[in-house]
């Protein structure tokens, strides 16, 4: 047999229907609850006392006659006490609170907080007994005589909500995949069940502790939802607590790009030619553009790769610059910035006329045999010329006609015959014009088959 619990101040615990066939003499009131387990009936359940205090144990009781009028109960293994009498009318449901002894002989316990456990032991032929009641004498039921089912000494319910509380996820969790959901609840008697609400509404239900779930963020959508618990006790008291909100992304939130910022250098003159070159990157996605800036102010954009820059024509200034690289999803990043500084190009005084030629080079010549072409040709040197400016050419001349202008210092006249004179003259030339004194020699030579010699 189990006693089913109300919760109420009042501790009053109601005893469930038993039958207790009883065969054997009646125990004395202060003898142990000791039975013949062949030839009498026994049944153990608890009382759950919610206080310390003393109480009076009712038990409502029907007995068959006058001589079957009594039963025997232990209360947490003590002594075992005689309960009932023969004032009792048979056949009939009566509420008794006394001993065999006497009817002033009251059945008073003193009960610590918590579970109470009772024997009811059968002392008598066709007792039966369907419930306990104990009434505290301190409470507003004191002094109450129970009727019908006892409902009369039930003053008072229990007003106490219970106190609960969400441990897991904490406020503004981000959720992908499986985000699991603990409740702390706690009540002065018991919780019959827990509600999860999902923004509002009913997620999931626990009736019995542990209170936690799996919520597969999966199932509902990205953004911003709230979590809520509701708590129940078995007098249909309601505690609810705080909102937490939680952040569901089932989509990996986009990662912004990287972007570094480079120049071909840090000071220029004008005109300034200044090169910008970016590396930009985008680890899950492209590159949409990559934008230059001098002083917070756009100077150029790209949309392809290389991400490079040329800015011409710079006024001349201190520039701090930087790169902003935008991913294809919009997401920006800007690089360190780089410092740049532009000078104006300092005027250059007027250069005095130059008037002053170049020195005389020294022109030899020598003749050589081309074996390749069976031909001889005449082979011209000459020193080099100085000159306070440069020299820009040589001007060569044969027989008094312009061959080779060059700047190199050697010239080869393969255009020439036998017994044939030929003079040759050198001129140096610098970068305005001024040439100096020419350099002068000759030459003849004769020859048979492929010799041939100066004369």
């Amino acid at each position: 047999m189990r006693l089913t619990k109300k919760l109420y101040s009042l501790a009053i615990m109601m005893l469930a229907l038993i039958l207790l066939n009883i065969y054997s003499s009646q125990q004395q009131a202060n003898a142990s609850c000791v039975f013949d387990e062949k030839t009498q009936g026994r049944t153990t359940t608890s009382l759950d006392i919610p206080s310390k205090g003393e109480y009076t144990i009712w038990s409502r009781i029907m007995i068959p006659d006058a001589k079957s009028n009594s039963f025997g109960m232990s209360i947490n293994n003590g002594t075992c006490i005689n309960i009932g009498g023969n004032q009792i009318t048979p056949n009939q449901w009566t509420w008794i609170n006394y001993k065999s002894t006497a009817q002033t002989d009251k059945v008073i316990q003193n009960f610590n907080t918590g579970l109470q456990s009772l024997s009811l032991v059968g002392t008598q032929p066709g007792v039966k007994i369907d419930r306990i009641l104990a009434v505290n004498n301190s409470g507003p039921a004191k002094g109450c005589t129970p009727a019908g089912t006892g409902e009369n000494c039930m003053l008072e319910t229990d007003t106490s909500a219970p106190t609960v509380s969400i441990i897991s996820p904490s406020s503004n969790t981000v959720a992908q995949g499986k985000l699991n959901i603990s409740i702390s609840a706690q009540d002065n008697k018991a919780i019959t069940r827990v509600e999860i609400l999902l923004d509002g509404g009913i997620y999931s239900t626990i009736y019995q502790s542990p209170y936690s779930i799996s919520l597969e963020s999966q199932s509902i959508t990205d953004g911003i939802h709230t979590l809520q618990a509701k708590a129940y006790d078995s007098s249909g008291n309601v505690g609810v607590s705080s909102m937490v909100t939680i952040n569901v992304q089932n989509t990996p939130a986009n990662k912004p790009p990287t972007v570094t910022l480079q120049s071909n250098g840090n000071n220029f003159v004008t005109p300034a030619n200044i090169e910008l070159k970016a590396d930009a990157k985008d680890e899950d996605g492209t590159i949409a553009k990559v934008e230059f800036f001098a002083n917070n102010k756009i100077i150029g954009a790209v949309t392809n790769s290389p991400f490079t820059l040329k800015w011409t024509n710079a006024e001349p200034n201190g520039y701090s610059i930087y790169a902003k690289a935008t991913d294809d999803k919009g997401a920006p990043s800007s690089s360190q910035a780089i410092n740049i500084t532009v000078s104006q190009q300092p005027t250059q005084p007027p250069m005095a006329e130059d008037t002053q030629p170049p020195t005389k080079p020294v022109l030899s010549r020598s003749l050589y045999l081309d074996s390749g072409k069976f031909r001889y040709g005449i082979q011209l040197k000459w020193q080099a010329s100085s000159d306070n400016v440069g020299v820009s050419k040589y001007i060569l001349k044969r027989n008094n006609k312009i061959i080779s202008e060059t700047s190199d210092l050697s010239f080869k006249d393969t255009n020439v015959s036998a017994n044939t004179k030929y003079s040759y003259s050198i001129e140096a030339q610098d970068e305005v014009g001024n040439t100096s004194e020419p350099s002068t020699t000759s030459i003849q030579a004769n020859c048979f088959l492929m010799w041939c010699w100066e004369i």
